[in-house]
């Protein structure tokens, strides 16, 4: 049996369910019981959103959008997941990248300016030091 969640109001018309006592309440009439909580449809039965019922049978290409398999979206998320935490290492590979080049140039600016020749010199090395190091407090977060 496949486990299923509703997502849209869903009638089913042939099959076997496995049912808690509570959802075969009030569907008795639709049901013919085939085991412990095993019951086999004898005439159309509704579920509503949020249901989590197991099914048996051939189920309808119309019900595919409107109930989901437990297991295929157990393994969507995982799937999702997977590529979630790829995409933050990347990021966080480029970012360490992007800190890495900005210390680099810091440096280099600060070697600069510890050469610079004049106070023109410096005021321009300063303020090119200065956006650096914004830039840098900016990208470390």
């Amino acid at each position: 049996m496949q486990k299923f969640t509703i997502i849209q109001t869903a009638t089913l018309h042939t099959g076997t369910l496995e049912l808690s006592a509570a959802q075969h309440k009030g569907r008795e009439h639709a049901l013919k019981r085939v085991g412990k909580d095993r019951y086999e449809i004898i005439s159309p039965v509704q579920f509503k959103v949020g249901e989590v019922i197991s099914y048996e049978g051939d189920l309808p290409k119309a019900l595919a959008n409107v109930m989901i398999d437990e297991a295929a979206a157990k393994k969507e998320a995982t799937k999702k997941e997977k590529a979630q935490r790829a995409k933050a290492e990347v990021a966080a590979a480029e970012k360490a990248h992007l800190l890495e080049t900005l210390e680099s140039e810091i440096k280099a600016l600060g070697d600069e300016l510890s050469q610079a020749d004049g106070m023109e010199a410096s005021l321009e090395i300063e303020a090119r030091l200065d956006a650096k190091v914004a830039e840098f407090e900016a990208a470390k977060g």
